[in-house]
């Protein structure tokens, strides 16, 4: 999971040097949400 949030730090940070439009990095983000949540019901699921 700290990799996923890494990996929107990083998003957050490079994408403007890196060119990425808007929307794309809105996009991105939209996914990382997507697994972090999953990430983090598969970890509720198993302290249940």
């Amino acid at each position: 999971m700290n990799a996923l949030l890494l990996s929107t730090y990083e998003v957050l940070h490079l994408a403007p040097f890196a060119g990425q439009h808007l929307a794309e990095v809105h996009v991105i983000l939209q996914f990382d949400r997507i697994l972090l949540l999953a990430s983090l019901h598969q970890i509720l699921m198993l302290q249940i």
